[in-house]
């Protein structure tokens, strides 16, 4: 005779799995690999967030790094998107709500993504509202 599981029981829902919580560089790379999917798209990665000794930080700044870019400059066909990444539980630093909050005020189409996700339904709806 086999014992019965004592995972779960038929009264009791089955326990729900955790979906994978992912880091905010294995976000960004499957990103970036579903936009090289889409013709579409074209992906640019800025370099903004490396640790720097304060030499280099000087020379970089003087250079055109901006603390709190996004990660990542899109082109939508003609269009052009700013996307920042964040984990599932990310936060913005008051850098980067400072730099999305003065590009979307040159009318810059700024995307904040959490997780992948909603990362990839937020440029869904984008593709959609765009496509109209």
């Amino acid at each position: 005779m086999i014992a019965p599981s004592r995972t779960h029981t038929f009264d009791e829902p089955a326990p729900k799995k955790e979906p994978r919580q992912y880091n905010e560089s294995e976000t960004q790379k499957r990103v970036v690999h579903w936009l090289r999917q889409r013709p579409e798209w074209m992906v640019l990665r800025l370099e903004n967030a490396a640790k720097r000794s304060m030499g280099a930080a000087a020379r970089d700044k003087a250079m055109g790094m901006c603390t709190g870019a996004p990660d990542l400059i899109l082109l939508y066909r003609n269009r052009l998107v700013w996307l920042e990444l964040k984990s599932d539980k990310g936060k913005l630093s008051a850098e980067q709500r400072q730099c999305h909050a003065e590009l979307r005020a040159r009318a810059q189409t700024v995307i904040v993504g959490y997780g992948y996700d909603q990362t990839i339904a937020a440029m869904g709806a984008l593709e959609h509202e765009w496509c109209r």
